[in-house]
């Protein structure tokens, strides 16, 4: 009997054939693919892992140089007289307990010997201790270079182990004379011990430990100092300790299969491991395989079930797809989707069809969509693009390659690059492209000259590269329009240009040398003095034109280039070339980017003529024998001489009559050898107030004078009178005694007051003494109108006493500028007043006689409350909260309700105090300094910010100031004025940021008026300025009108 047999079907046998070549080629392709990612994983593990390792070890490396750093610093400004003084140095090392917040086992110093002089925090019974068997001690001693030790038992916390930090400390004559130290607790709380704690997943962690296996940092304390790792049971351990620094698989000491990663420490011959159990390491890769199985099981399963129901319509009718597409060879205008609902597989190829054509027609849409992008982009483009085609003719061009050439679009395609180049670059272009023809390599950018359409010459930067246009080689040009760089090029050129003619029309010398002394440039005016071309001196050494005396002088001065401020000022005998001249020489020190200094600029005069006048001035006896100042002969002969040359020269001279207040007192109390201190002092003083070209004298007892020469304004006799009577008034420290001192001063002028010297020093005298009968502490001019100006006083009197009650005072308001930030930051309120006949009444007129009247009181009151409010105004309008500050009296601050008054100031108006910085003279402060502490804290318990007004221009006790709650100085405008002029302002003002950078006080620079101010004060660290170079006091509105432009912000 037949048995039928089944046919088996196409779809069956194409869908069992792909089937099977699917799944094989699936397998082999997901076992590969899973082996690899297996080492990827494993790969990427050790690098995220060495990673960490590295970056850790950078932090470690980071924090060490910065607590060695510190511990340096600190060590540098230790003096070395207090060595031998225990009590002296545990006071200078309590006073830098900052530094305990990183060597929290404490801070120590050591005797050359090992003997421990002083420690904090401080411990009894420990001083003197013998330290000298400790290696961190002898390593320090022998190498002359600090030291970070292994780790140590403590003696000071018994049984923790410790790392010290060293620095050795010389003295001048750089022999090491003590061991500076800070101790790290390995068990306490510093970033050490904060790195033990750190995790690596679940159970890895991270280590230290030195190349002799000694463990310095570890989770587990119990191994910390000892060497339980030995030789052989930790490869990859024995081959960082070798030098390796990477990751890997290892078994460690206690046997545990762990992915291990080391790296050195740079600073320290420290290595930093880290250790990752494989079993927690690679847990995610073996729940990733069985996911990964389980997923191609799924996706076999599917792909069968797809490619079997796919089959079932691979059986249409292929005659009538064949037809159809022959048809639309013929007739393209036909339908070109085919229809067929045949139902078997031939179905499928059918829609495959449409389906094609219906993917061509987006492909088409989707290019014609990408032209229309890219045509968008190109002509909204900054630069100009243009598509040339045969190395001439333009394809394309944007709009902005025609606005850079004045052409329209349609006359730029119908024009060739030629037609756009300049004749000049004609030849440049073809050699271009004839490079390219020869495949050579030629730059994708180059510069070059266009002509535009109405003639002018442009300068244009182009970039060019290849591409296809319509399928035929083009090359893309994007073009630039360089003129204003070009403008800004030949700008500095011209520039430069001037500034050596500067240096070449200079009288002064001006030289540049190495670090070595070697001439790198020398001026004119150099060349003609020492009578040597410039060919004969650059490259020679500046020592053999030194007077041979003189040679260690010179060089001892510049070793001063190498250490802040990186300048200098000496003076040489020098061997020009009309014999031997004095020169004096300012230099500064070049840096580069590390602060090392790689040559050497300076400036020189000839101060011959007055060397020799100082020998000839000092073998006469003109001098004060007490103060070192010229006597009244002396002092006859200087005014003579400069009453002679404001005569020939039409100019002024001042004579200050000057006399302490109440001097009798200090000499009748306290005994001549303190007045004759006192008088010392307060002729030091003086002497550094006024110039080199003036002339301050000692005419006998309390008595001095001095005299101005040459000049053309009372206005500058006036700052000078201010800054001397600043100068002596406040405290003056003799024996532990506390003198405050003011001083009254006359002033005549001559020509006006006389032209006599016996007439101007009476007149003087005679105006010293109204300066007396006012009050002292103050100075006043001669003149026969004294009764006038008495007249004027009383006539101030009344009408401010009316001021307030007409509203005839008012308060504008100057920005203060953070240099940091560059933002406002603040502002201070100046109190005006508009009488309503004299018109605006500057404040240093009507300020001394509210002060004498008492009326200061009233009206200060009134000028804190208008501050307070009107900040808290602008405040409540949205804008940025700032700092403002308002001056306060000193008859106000000492007023028995003054913090009463501040405090309800601030409840009324609602101003939250950090908002309020109250400005005091140094003065006010100084004037019962143990009460004015108490006040101060006071204040600074409410949250006011506190600042000392005018700094420098009174006398502040450092011993109290440092114990002021102050959070901010201010330079007075008169050391700011003349900061790039004078030597001894810039000196002083880089003096008091210095100093209160050092008390962690904030500093602002008032009356900044130039660009050249501004340089020298950002260089020297200044945090604030406040002058008419940032704004003039602004009133109400045009300081609403500053904030509207440029600090609104949104409200809260």
């Amino acid at each position: 009997m037949d048995i039928p047999v089944n046919r088996v079907s196409l779809k069956t046998k194409m869908a069992v054939a792909i089937s099977l070549l699917f799944i094989v080629a699936f397998a082999v392709l997901a076992y590969f693919s899973l082996a690899w990612f297996v080492r990827e994983f494993k790969t990427s593990i050790s690098l995220q892992q060495f990673s960490l390792v590295t970056s850790e070890a950078d932090n470690i490396d980071g924090k060490l140089r910065l607590a060695h750093k510190s511990l340096t610093s600190v060590a540098a400004h230790i003096p070395p007289e207090i060595i031998a003084k225990s009590d002296n140095a545990q006071r200078f090392l309590d006073n830098n307990s900052s530094l305990l917040a990183t060597f929290d086992n404490g801070l120590f110093l050591f005797s050359r010997e090992g003997k421990l002089i002083a420690e904090t925090p401080f411990q009894e019974n420990r001083r003197g201790k013998d330290f000298s068997y400790r290696e961190y001690f002898k390593k320090t001693i022998d190498s002359g270079k600090p030291f970070i030790s292994s780790p140590y038992i403590s003696s000071r916390n018994h049984g923790h182990p410790a790392v010290m930090l060293t620095a050795p400390l010389y003295d001048e004559q750089k022999n090491l004379i003590a061991v500076f130290a800070g101790s790290l607790d390995l068990l306490g709380s510093n970033f050490l011990e904060e790195f033990s704690r750190r995790k690596i997943g679940k159970s890895g962690y991270l280590f230290i430990l030195d190349t002799n296996r000694t463990m310095i940092i570890h989770p587990d304390k119990t191994r910390i100092m000892k060497q339980d790792v030995p030789a052989g049971a930790n490869k990859l351990l024995d081959r960082a300790l070798g030098g390796f620094e990477g990751s890997g698989e290892t078994l460690n000491s206690r046997g545990l299969a762990t992915i291990a990663s080391f790296k050195h420490l740079e600073t320290v011959d420290w290595i930093l491991g880290a250790n990752f159990p494989v079993a927690e390491a690679y847990a995610p890769l073996l729940k990733l395989k069985t996911y990964f199985m389980v997923g191609i099981i799924l996706a076999t399963a599917i792909i069968l079930v797809l490619v079997w129901l796919l089959m079932r319509h691979l059986t249409k009718p292929l005659l009538a797809i064949t037809r159809h597409v022959e048809s639309l060879a013929v007739n393209p205008e036909l339908q070109q989707l085919i229809e067929i609902s045949t139902g078997d597989e031939i179905e499928t190829l059918g829609k495959a069809f449409n389906s094609m054509v219906i993917t061509l027609e987006q492909q088409q849409r989707a290019l014609r969509e990408s032209e229309s992008n890219f045509r968008a982009l190109a002509d909204n483009a900054n630069d100009g693009m243009l598509i040339i085609i045969g190395r001439k003719s333009f394809a394309y061009v944007n709009r902005r390659a025609a606005e850079i050439t004045g052409y329209s679009i349609s006359e730029l395609l119908s024009l060739e690059i030629t037609a756009l180049v300049h004749p000049e670059y004609q030849t440049m272009i073809r050699d271009r492209y004839a490079a390219v023809a020869r495949k050579e390599q030629v730059a994708r950018q180059f510069e070059t000259l266009f002509v535009t359409q109405d003639g002018r010459f442009l300068p244009i930067e182009v970039t060019s590269a290849r591409t296809e246009w319509e399928g035929k080689a083009a090359e893309l040009v994007i073009i630039r329009d360089i003129s204003e760089r070009k403008e800004t090029e030949k700008a500095l050129v011209a520039s430069e240009e001037r500034y050596r003619m500067l240096v070449e029309n200079q009288s002064d010398l001006v030289i540049k040398t190495d670090v070595d002394g070697n001439f790198l440039f020398v001026s004119p005016s150099f060349c003609e003095v020492f009578g040597k071309s410039e060919d004969e001196l650059l490259g020679k050494p500046f020592n053999p034109l030194v007077f041979a005396e003189d040679r260690e002088v010179t060089l001892e001065s510049r070793r001063d280039l190498h250490t802040p401020p990186y300048s200098c000022y000496y003076e040489q005998r020098a061997l020009t070339g009309t014999g031997v001249r004095w020169l004096g020489w300012s230099e500064k020190a070049i840096l580069d980017e590390q602060n090392r200094v790689e040559a050497i600029v300076g400036m020189g005069r000839d101060i011959t003529d007055r060397k020799k006048a100082e020998a000839e001035i000092q073998q006469l006896a003109y001098y004060d024998s007490l103060t070192g100042l010229p006597n009244r002969v002396l002092l006859h002969d200087r005014l003579s001489q400069a009453i002679a040359l404001a005569n020939r020269n039409e100019r002024h001279v001042a004579v200050l009559f000057l006399d302490l207040d109440r001097f009798k007192l200090v000499n009748d109390t306290l005994g001549h050898i303190v007045g004759d201190r006192l008088l010392q002092s307060v002729a030091g003083r003086i002497s550094a107030t006024v110039r080199e070209c003036d002339t301050v004298s000692r005419l006998g007892g309390d008595e001095f004078v001095v005299v101005l020469s040459s000049f053309d304004h009372d206005e500058d006799i006036t700052k000078v009178a201010e800054k001397i009577l600043a100068v002596i008034a406040g405290v003056t420290m003799i024996d532990n005694r506390e003198i405050y001192t003011t001083a009254s001063i006359g002033i005549s002028i001559f020509p006006n007051d006389g032209t006599d010297i016996n007439f101007l020093m009476k007149n003087a005298d005679i105006a010293m003494y109204q300066a007396k009968e006012l009050g002292r502490n103050n100075f006043q001019y001669f003149s026969m109108e004294l009764n006038v100006k008495t007249l004027e006083h009383l006539m101030l009197e009344s009408s401010l006493r009316r001021a307030m009650e007409r509203d005839e005072l008012f308060l504008v308001y100057q920005p203060q500028m953070d240099l940091q930030s560059g933002v406002v930051a603040g502002m201070e309120a100046l109190l005006r007043w508009k009488h309503p006949e004299l018109g605006l009444i500057d404040p240093s007129r009507f300020i001394p006689v509210a002060e004498e009247t008492g009326m200061i009181i009233q009206i200060g009151e009134w000028v804190l409350r208008n501050a307070c409010a009107q900040n808290r105004a602008w405040q409540e309008c949205g804008y940025m909260h700032l700092r403002v500050a308002v001056n306060i009296s000193g008859y106000q601050f000492r007023q028995p309700n003054f913090i009463e008054m501040v405090a309800g100031i601030l409840a009324e108006t609602g101003l939250d105090a950090a908002f309020l910085d109250l400005e005091l003279t140094e003065s006010n402060l100084m004037t019962n300094a143990t009460a004015t502490v108490t006040l101060l804290h006071r204040l600074n318990a409410m949250g006011v910010t506190l600042s000392i007004d005018d700094f420098g221009t009174g006398y502040s006790s450092l011993s109290y100031l440092k114990h002021f709650p102050i959070n901010r100085v201010k330079i007075d405008r008169s050391f700011v004025r003349d900061i790039i002029s004078n030597p001894d302002d810039a000196v002083i003002a880089a003096a008091i940021i210095a100093m209160s950078h050092s008390l962690n006080l904030k500093v602002t620079a008032e009356g900044v008026e130039h660009q050249e101010q501004l340089d020298f004060l950002v260089s020297r660290g200044c945090d604030e300025i406040q002058g008419f170079l940032l704004s003039k006091p602004l009133t109400v509105a045009e300081f609403t009108n500053f904030l509207d432009g440029a600090m609104m912000i949104e409200g809260e």
